[in-house]
């Protein structure tokens, strides 16, 4: 696997500094200079782990070049290939080579199977590799990392658990079926997994930070904010439990903590994204949109070329929406002009825009930008987002319409929408077939309704309904999905 081969260099190896730099000046002065295999290789791996493909490719061609017949070469090249996208080129390398029984060329073949998803082939080469090796903690664990490197999660969990039921108290096998567990959201497992690794070790960062999420995926809060604290006490300035820190505290809505974590954050990194992001949602979730704005325009003065067009879109958009809650609308719109220069088909950022002019009062507009908002809505996420806008802003024929959307796309999950979708029903005084079926649906998914003790028409209609479904009048089963 490529990672295997360059994610171990040191910033400060001076060996393979000087060693790069001999390249370069040989490249610069077009004369050809011998280099060990193991050098240029070396060369090559330095400039993949600084993202610097183009010369690493430069440094292994070179190599292939005065080494043609060295498998390692050809073995390093082709992957270098498979990174660059050129899979024919390396497929046709791999081909050629005459060591095809060897373990590393089979690895090689297998994974450009997969890449060309041609998965029942690699795994037959898989299964032969792992049996003519008696099916060993090495092969299986070898096989199940290109699996993962391959985002193939559910394969790399089932060559694992073969492992793991061999070996369960094996620290490398354990680690690596968390990782699997994780990705697959078996949370329950992946806590256990994390817990025995934590007992071995208790200062291990990653696996305080596996856990951490396991316990934010599951809403177990107070778990989280203790295994949080603890490895904050481990390590207060590693950047990946930091902003994990931060999501979770945003989650249980402490915002103080959470602005606290995304202002160290920023100060390590300035054009950290996450820390960005978090501190505008911490710093508008407790109304301090003046701060908010402040660090918005920091971020967009000191350091907008360092950001991607989708970064810097949503960079805007949160600005123009901290200047709508502070009802500048004049510099409200020309941030959301800019977030919809870059980033035209985001749809928080047509909402955004429909907000200023729901602010402004031209009502006409606002339903275009939020009409072009649902046509950019392409998930649950976003089409919810668009959902919740129609509903809070009293547009409850555009919250049917795109209600009965969501339950086409989900089906039985769009469940929970049904007391939105109940009240538009009701809200526009249809008293026909589906405002019955919401009603009932309502009433079965959301029983809190019932419970409401405020006396309003809507509830009384909906214990009305409720009282008609305990004496048989209406049968619940008819509606529900």
């Amino acid at each position: 696997m490529l990672n295997d081969y360059y994610n171990h260099w040191p910033e400060s190896d001076g060996d393979i500094k000087q060693l790069v730099t001999q390249f370069e000046e040989m490249q610069r002065n077009k004369k050809p200079v011998y280099f060990d295999i193991e050098d240029l290789i070396s060369i090559s791996e330095y400039y993949l782990y600084n993202n610097k493909l183009e010369k690493s490719l430069s440094a292994i061609k070179y190599a292939h070049k005065i080494h043609p017949d060295s498998l390692e070469v050809n073995l390093y090249y082709c992957r270098t290939l498979l990174a660059d996208g050129q899979i024919d080129k390396a497929t046709s390398i791999a081909n050629s080579l005459s060591e095809q029984d060897d373990r590393e060329v089979i690895f090689l073949r297998a994974e450009i199977l997969l890449l060309t998803n041609q998965i029942e082939k690699a795994d037959i080469l898989f299964e032969k590799l792992a049996a003519d090796e008696h099916y060993s903690k090495e092969v299986i664990v070898d096989i199940t990392n290109v699996y993962i490197d391959n985002n193939m999660m559910e394969e790399a969990y089932r060559w694992i658990s073969m492992q793991y039921q061999k070996t369960p108290d094996d620290k490398e096998v354990r680690t690596i079926m968390m990782e699997c567990t994780f990705y697959l959201e078996d949370f329950e497992q992946c806590i256990d997994l994390a817990n025995a690794l934590l007992d071995d070790n208790p200062y291990n960062i990653y696996h305080w930070i596996t856990l951490i999420k396991c316990y934010l995926e599951t809403f177990q809060n107070e778990k989280m904010c203790e295994a949080i604290e603890f490895a904050l006490s481990i390590d207060n300035t590693q950047e990946e439990l930091l902003q994990v820190a931060g999501r979770c505290y945003v989650q249980t809505r402490n915002y103080e903590k959470a602005n606290d974590i995304f202002l160290r954050l920023l100060e390590m990194d300035p054009t950290n994204m996450e820390a960005i992001n978090g501190l505008s949602v911490g710093l508008t979730s407790v109304g301090d949109f003046e701060t908010a704005i402040i660090y918005q325009t920091k971020a967009i003065d000191n350091h907008l070329p360092l950001f991607s067009d989708k970064e810097k879109a949503f960079l805007y958009q949160q600005r123009a929406f901290s200047y709508i809650m502070t009802k500048n609308q004049d510099k409200c719109k020309s941030d959301i002009e800019e977030s919809l220069k870059y980033d035209e088909h985001n749809c928080t950022n047509h909402l955004t825009a429909a907000m200023y002019y729901l602010a402004t009062s031209d009502n006409d507009k606002v339903l275009e930008e939020a009409g072009r908002a649902e046509m950019c809505a392409n998930d649950e996420d976003s089409m919810k987002e668009v959902l919740m806008f129609y509903f809070q802003n009293t547009f409850f024929e555009e919250t049917i319409r795109l209600g009965k959307k969501l339950e086409e796309k989900l089906g039985k999950k769009a469940k929970k929408y049904s007391y939105i979708m109940a009240y538009s029903y009701y809200a526009l005084e249809d008293k026909s077939e589906e405002m019955i079926k919401h009603m009932v649906r309502a009433i079965e998914y959301n029983p809190k309704l019932l419970t409401i003790h405020e006396e309003s028409p809507f509830v009384e209609l909906a214990k009305k309904i409720k009282r008609m479904i305990d004496e048989g009048i209406i049968n619940k089963e008819d509606y529900l999905f």
